[in-house]
Parts: structure tokens; C-alpha cells; sequence
């Protein structure tokens, strides 16, 4: 027998490894989010505090802690670097997409369609990015995908076979706990929204009118089951934050971010997801509209497809209205594109005209024409790290182009090897990432100071990234105290003293005169104020704004 047909599953754990591993050694963490979850964890650990996480000796409540306490667990595995920081993410993403293979096989598919579906979500773009982040996201989508999973075995059964408070009962339930504990009320929003979206659809007089009518009994437990799990963390939490975590976590970090534009950025409710789509979805994004329109065509006939429909729906309508934008606010909804890509991939029309597909050209030519602008502009020092850098990433995603442009074509192993080869070109791409990293490059000066450091002050330069790789809190001082913070002898300052950023005017600067200014100069206000200290200088990129930094380091 094929090896496929004989081990289905380890070849979709092959290609997640092959996909999502290459580079999550190099790369270093990425400010903001990143450093954050892995400090935050060692904070934890420091403290033996297993409720409330912290950051720089604070407290951080800006996601519950299951993330933590995964990321704890690869600490204690394999130390504290940037590959545990990962795995979880890499391990959540893998969950999901043996999920969607087991998805596939339940509801009636081939084997191979199945595997697809599998291997759809494990080559988007999102997805290859997002499995590369120390964050929450990617544990939600696999909590999220097994509540997707019970929600069809709930749905699309007749209601004569449905056993109440069965094993899919407790799935559905507990998956929901679970994915509220990794990232809040969003992993409740959407399941709740899909049932009554589909109520809405469903046919008069079905059978599936009979499975909602038995989910609704059965919802009253079910939530005492999710609420009880939450409150095993949430009741200690609220009592030794006196209520903080709630109000913050959940009122600052959830309601106030939904209602106030991120950085004044423009809104206009759904605009932005629809184009987002059409990038991150790559290079399944010639399917994207065919499939969804045949799927909406089928919805009366199949109700796998109406659910699959409703679980997209519901994910954009909510986050539609939420002003804070964001590319993976949607990747709830990429498992469930994945599913129906599969089920319809090779039934939909290829070659037919797509504003979809121009779109999505067009943004990726122009990034990769962009980049390579930018590279052939950084050929001196210090930037060739960073010119490499810019070259790999343009290599990168005009190899996503041209596996969208196979997937078009219904070329599907042509399309999977294209993005194994884009995958692999994070090794090197990484490694230049890292060699330019600002914060990193400070580090390394650090540690050639002989001197013993016991306090770490920084103005003007607040990356998070920085507590993390110094391993050690930091104070931050306001610019006002650069003329009149006093150094001991085991101190160290680090002050911004330089920025250069990439905006409408140092662009036309550059056209003009071949000079960049800068964004931001205080060196010489530096050498008059310190000059009786030590004063080392590391230069590099700071991936938090897209600038590139000098940073002053004063020692007694």
C-alpha cells in the first residue's frame, strides 16, 4: 500500500516540520508581542506564580495565561531561548491541521482530499508566518478548530443518532474553555455566532433543526462545564488582582481596542480584512471566491458547507467592526476556507478573470519591486546583513507568487514545493535578521563590558525585546532625565541617540540628494552630558517601527 494511504498523518507531521520549523532558531523575537510572552513566562517561572504573568516586574494582563504555561513547559524542556518561545505555536498549528484531516475523513472525503485540506492550511501565508510567533494566536486556532470539529458532529447529525452529554459534548465545551483561556471571549464569540448563523439557513422541517434544538439543552451545562474551567484561573485571578485583571485584560485590551483605531489608523468596517484576505491567504487565493460562491450555491444541499460558511462569516462580521486591525484577527476563519478549498478545488473554474487574483499580484510585485529597491540602496556597512535580508524576503515572496500563479493552474505539487522551497529560505533569511537585530547587537556589547551590571536604564528606547535579551529588568526614564540621570557603579544607560525611518520625506531625500536623514539625533546632546563615561555605540535594525537605531550604552 502507498505510503500515503498507510501513514497519512505522519506525512501532514512531516510537512508541518518541513513548513513551519526552518528559521524559528535564528529569528529573533520581534517586537512588540513576542518578547513580551517569553519574558513573561520567565517572570513567571522566577516568581513560581502560576495565575498572573508579568512583564519587566509588572503586571501583564493582556492575554490569559495557557500560552504561558505551554511556553513553561518548553522552557523546562529545552531552556530559554527563541526555539521554546516557538514551539507552542508550531505544535498549535500541527493540532489544526490533523484536525482538518480528521475533519475531512469524518464527514465522507477521500483520503487525499483530506490530506489537502491539511496541507492547504499548513502553506498559507498567515499560517506559515504566524506558526514562527511566540504569541497566543495559533493555540487559539487549534482550540478553536476542535470546537469546529465537535460543532459538525453536532450539526450535520440526524437527530435520532445524537446522544446527549456524549464525548462530543465534553469536546466542544472544553475545546471553548481552553481557547477562552489562550485568548479570551473570541474563542465563545465565534461558535456561538456559527450556530445561529447556520440556525438561521438551515431548512424547515430538518433534522438540523432537531440538532440545534438539542445543542440549545444541552448549552446550559455546557457553559457551567466552560465557565467552571475558566473559574479554576479566573476566580484566583480576580482575588489576588482585586479585580485589575478583569478591567484591564478584558475591558482595556479587548472592548477599548475594538472601539478606538490602532495607531489613528483609518477604518471602514470589513474594507480591510477583504484585501488582507487576498494577501495572506496566498497561494490559495485564486480559490478563495470561486469556492465560497459554490459553496453558498451548495448551502441547501450540504449543510457541511453551510456551517464551514457560517464559521467564516461569523469570524469577519466580528472583527469587521473591531477597530483595531490587524492581519491575523481572521485566521479563525483560514481552517475553514482550507476545508471547503479542498472540497472544491479542482471543480472550480481556473482560468476565468479574478479581480482577486490582479489584486493580489499586484500588492505582491509591488512589495517584491520595493524590496528590491531598498536592497540595492543598503551596499555599504552596516547594512549588508540587512540588504541580504531585503533580497531573501523579495526572493521569498515572489516564490509565493509563483506558487500562487501553479495554484491557479491546478498544479498542486508544483504549488506545495514552491512554498517548501519558500520555508527554507528562512534559514538564511533569519540568520541576517539576526546579525542586524538592534537589540541583539546591543546585547553582545553588553557582554563585553567587564564590569558587573546591576541596573539597566533606557531613554527613549523601549522595545521589549531588550528586557528579554538582557535577561533582566529595565527601568524607563523619561527624555527629561537624560541631564540628570546619575550613573553608579554598576549601572547602565542605554539611550536612543539616533533613528533613522523610512517616511515620505526621507524617501524624497534620498531621491534627490543620496542622503537619508535622520528621524531622530541626540548624539551630540550624548557626548556633552557623558562625557566623562564610558560610552559604547551598536548600531542596527529595530523590526518594532522599521527604523534602524543607534543606541548609546553608558557605564560608569
Amino acid at each position: 500500500m502507498h505510503f500515503i494511504e498507510r501513514h497519512p498523518r505522519v506525512l501532514i507531521t512531516i510537512a508541518a516540520i518541513l513548513y513551519l520549523v526552518p528559521g524559528i532558531v535564528d529569528l529573533p523575537l520581534l517586537d512588540r508581542d513576542e518578547p513580551r510572552f517569553a519574558r513573561a513566562t520567565i517572570e513567571m517561572m522566577e516568581k513560581q506564580e502560576w495565575v498572573i504573568p508579568y512583564f519587566n516586574n509588572d503586571y501583564r494582563f493582556d492575554k490569559p495565561p495557557l500560552t504561558y504555561w505551554w511556553m513553561r513547559l518548553n522552557y523546562s524542556i529545552f531552556g530559554k531561548h527563541e526555539f521554546s518561545a516557538r514551539l507552542h505555536s508550531v505544535i498549535a498549528s500541527w493540532i489544526t491541521a490533523l484536525v482538518l484531516f480528521q475533519i475531512s475523513m469524518s464527514s465522507g472525503f477521500k483520503l487525499r482530499k483530506s490530506i489537502f485540506s491539511a496541507l492547504i492550511w499548513l502553506t498559507s501565508f498567515q499560517v506559515l508566518i504566524h506558526s514562527r510567533i511566540a504569541v497566543a494566536d495559533m493555540l487559539l486556532i487549534a482550540c478553536l478548530t476542535i470546537t469546529l470539529f465537535a460543532l459538525l458532529k453536532y450539526l450535520r447529525k440526524d437527530a435520532v443518532t445524537i446522544n446527549p452529554y456524549s464525548k462530543w459534548f465534553y469536546l466542544l465545551y472544553i475545546s471553548m474553555a481552553l481557547g477562552f483561556l489562550a485568548k479570551g471571549p473570541i474563542a465563545l464569540l465565534i461558535p456561538l455566532m456559527t450556530v445561529a448563523l447556520s440556525s438561521i439557513f438551515f431548512p424547515k422541517e430538518s433534522q438540523n433543526k432537531n440538532a440545534v434544538i438539542q445543542l440549545a439543552k444541552e448549552s446550559f451545562y455546557g457553559l457551567i462545564v466552560t465557565t467552571a474551567i475558566i473559574a479554576l484561573w479566573g476566580i484566583p485571578a480576580l482575588i489576588q488582582t482585586q479585580g485589575a485583571y478583569f478591567d484591564i485584560g478584558l475591558n482595556k485590551h479587548v472592548i477599548q481596542r475594538g472601539i478606538e483605531s490602532f495607531n489613528n489608523r483609518s477604518y471602514i468596517p470589513g474594507v480591510y480584512y477583504l484585501f488582507i484576505i487576498l494577501i495572506f491567504i496566498n497561494p490559495w487565493v485564486s480559490k478563495l471566491v470561486p469556492t465560497l460562491k459554490r459553496a453558498w450555491e451548495n448551502k441547501k444541499e450540504d449543510t457541511y458547507d453551510l456551517i464551514l460558511l457560517s464559521w467564516i462569516f461569523s469570524t469577519f462580521l466580528i472583527f469587521a467592526f473591531y477597530k483595531t486591525q490587524l492581519p491575523h484577527y481572521i485566521l479563525p476563519a483560514y481552517p475553514a476556507i482550507a476545508l471547503l478549498i479542498a472540497k472544491y478545488y479542482n471543480s472550480v473554474p481556473s482560468n476565468t478573470f479574478q479581480i482577486s487574483v490582479w489584486i493580489h499580484r499586484l500588492i505582491f510585485s509591488s512589495l517584491i519591486v520595493a524590496l528590491i529597491f531598498v536592497a540595492l540602496n543598503l551596499n555599504n556597512e552596516p547594512f549588508i546583513d540587512l540588504q541580504k535580508a531585503s533580497f531573501l524576503l523579495a526572493s521569498f515572496l515572489f516564490t509565493l507568487l509563483l506558487a500562487s500563479e501553479c495554484a491557479k493552474r491546478n498544479l498542486k505539487k508544483q504549488t506545495l514545493i514552491l512554498i517548501a522551497f519558500a520555508s527554507l529560505l528562512f534559514f538564511p533569511l533569519t540568520n541576517h535578521l539576526r546579525n542586524t537585530h538592534i537589540t541583539i547587537n546591543t546585547h553582545e556589547l553588553i557582554k563585553e563590558i567587564d564590569t558587573p551590571i546591576s541596573n539597566f536604564y533606557t531613554i527613549g528606547f523601549t522595545e521589549p525585546s531588550l528586557i528579554w535579551y538582557l535577561d533582566d529588568y529595565c527601568i524607563f526614564l523619561d527624555d527629561a532625565s537624560i541631564k540628570t540621570t546619575e550613573l553608579k557603579d554598576n549601572d547602565c544607560l542605554i539611550i536612543l541617540s539616533r533613528k533613522w525611518k523610512v517616511s515620505e520625506k526621507s524617501v524624497k531625500k534620498w531621491l534627490t540628494e543620496k542622503t537619508n536623514p535622520t528621524y531622530y539625533d541626540r548624539k551630540a546632546l550624548i557626548f556633552e552630558v557623558f562625557k566623562n563615561n564610558q560610552i559604547l555605540w551598536s548600531e542596527g535594525f529595530n523590526p518594532g517601527n522599521g527604523s534602524w537605531v543607534e543606541l548609546a550604552i553608558i557605564t560608569k
